[in-house]
């Protein structure tokens, strides 16, 4: 089945799924939600028919463009849009983040990623600032000027099975977090790592990193608390 034909699906505007779907999870009560690069969120209930959660509807989408969702541990839903983030409650009910620091107010985000780390932390990735730090309505922001973090880009934020909390970005490549001093550090040359590029991030059931860059699929693998990781690069010509 594709599109409309998927089951429960008839009843979507066909041109929703022409646009940018370009997130999907799935909520604590089984719904299915889509990120739509034009038409908010399409929400799939376990039964009966699909609907669209869009500006309209004003309880969770600020912005018909959705870029990012995220299903918390709590059950709330995180959503990155164009212009805002905001998060919906287990009941549906949702508010749009008040992102502030220090008097300047950044709410006005490109929101490209969304992840929660072990802390309890919300990582907000954007596109124009940087990379922001929230909970429990309290905002830290990352960018150049702060001197924490050397870009204004980033594309999300990984936590891995070590505890590492590692930043992704078209314009930096890979970073890795630094708590003790509260910054992102590039580790592209460090690790020497080509490029400046990174656009994913994963890691596999032994422990391996594994990120894309422009030009390779490199792998980094830890031993021994071994802080410089062994990197093997895969590129074409593999």
């Amino acid at each position: 089945h594709i599109n409309g034909a998927i089951p429960g699906m008839s009843g979507i505007d066909p041109h929703a799924f022409r646009s940018s779907l370009s997130s999907i999870v799935r909520r604590h009560n089984g719904e299915i939600w889509i990120a739509s690069g034009s038409f908010g969120v399409i929400v799939l209930p376990p039964s009966g028919n699909a609907h669209v959660v869009n500006t309209e509807s004003r309880s969770f989408v600020f912005d018909n463009y959705v870029n990012t969702l995220y299903a918390g541990r709590d059950g709330r839903v995180w959503v990155g849009q164009r212009s805002c983030a905001s998060v919906t409650r287990r009941d549906g009910s949702g508010q749009r983040l008040v992102l502030r620091e220090n008097g300047r107010d950044f709410s006005n985000c490109d929101v490209r990623g969304l992840m929660e780390d072990r802390a309890g932390n919300i990582w907000l990735s954007t596109e124009n600032e940087g990379i922001i730090r929230y909970r429990n309505g309290k905002s830290h922001q990352y960018k150049p000027t702060n001197h924490n973090y050397p870009v204004y880009d980033a594309i999300n934020c990984y936590e891995d099975s070590k505890g590492r909390l590692w930043a992704i970005s078209r314009s930096g490549g890979l970073f890795l977090f630094d708590a003790s001093h509260d910054r992102f550090e590039p580790v592209n040359r460090r690790f020497h790592i080509e490029g400046t590029c990174a656009y994913a991030i994963n890691e596999d059931r032994f422990g391996r990193l594994w990120v894309t860059t422009e030009g390779a699929l490199v792998s980094l693998s830890f031993t021994d608390g071994s802080e410089m990781p062994e990197v093997v690069s895969f590129s074409k010509e593999d």
